[in-house]
């Protein structure tokens, strides 16, 4: 299996519900050193939890427009919980650089679903950002 790598860099944004400003880690992924996906992960605790929505943005080789999706992520007291949401409560859905977000549908039915999950699965273990803020206590 190919190695995936990223890189993070630290932004803010305002969430919608609250109106507070929470953290943003962004950053590239990377499939044997070339560039495949860019992602977004906000970690925001609005309602006291902790949660994470992460979208990823996958690079198509026949077009010129990534295709997305968006993840909920929480902790729970074994594992972190990942469920794909419809692109309607991403707060990325102006984000035209991640290109056209597949409908929750679309998102289970698509080929490149475990591949999106691998790099979830990466963002959330090795960003270390997104990796402290799950594990914190709310």
């Amino acid at each position: 299996m190919p190695e995936l790598t990223f890189d993070h860099e630290k932004a803010t944004d305002y969430c919608e519900h609250c109106g507070k400003e929470y953290a943003v880690s962004r950053g590239s992924v990377y499939e044997d050193n070339f560039p495949i996906a860019i992602y977004v992960a906000g970690m925001h605790g609005c309602e006291g939890e902790a949660i994470v929505v992460l979208a990823i943005a996958l690079a198509q080789p026949d077009k010129q427009t990534p295709v997305a999706i968006t993840l909920q992520i929480m902790p729970t007291e074994t594992e972190f919980e990942m469920r794909i949401i419809s692109p309607d409560y991403s707060p990325w859905r102006e984000y035209a650089y991640l290109g056209h977000t597949l409908s929750r549908a679309d998102a289970l039915a698509s080929p490149q679903k475990e591949l999106f999950f691998r790099i979830a699965d990466l963002i959330v273990i090795e960003n270390p950002e997104v990796n402290d803020f799950l594990n914190a206590d709310f």
